[in-house]
């Protein structure tokens, strides 16, 4: 699915909604593949994303909340320097229906440390 934003977004319920870590919001699949071509012709072009530390809560047998930490390797700065990979957190609402677990809502955001701060977890 690396680069195939119609491929990503067929994951998502028709009625999905996605604030990404950015700010853009997207409310309906079509909304949502849109961003992810705005994104793979950016700064997420020729990246990968991988996600580990999931941790899940059923609400009820066909609604689930999923929190994990995402890391987006490969991105590179307007003049094409490579940048740092960049950690985010996720939260996100999966949806059962026909059989099927789809993304209802995802609020991928980044953690930032105030200036003078130590990291988070830090000792």
């Amino acid at each position: 699915m690396r680069g195939d934003a119609h491929a990503r977004a067929a994951l998502w319920a028709e009625d999905a909604s996605l604030i990404n870590p950015f700010g853009l919001e997207a409310h309906g699949r079509a909304a949502i593949e849109k961003v992810f071509e705005q994104e793979d012709a950016g700064f997420a072009k020729g990246t990968t994303h991988t996600f580990s530390n999931f941790s899940y809560r059923f609400l009820t047998s066909t609604i689930v909340e999923v929190d994990t930490t995402g890391t987006i390797k490969g991105m590179r700065g307007a003049d094409g320097t490579p940048m740092p990979p960049l950690t985010l957190h996720v939260f996100a609402i999966l949806a059962k229906a026909g059989g099927k677990w789809q993304m209802k809502d995802a609020r991928p955001y980044v953690i930032a440390t105030p200036q003078g701060m130590a990291a988070a977890g830090a000792k």
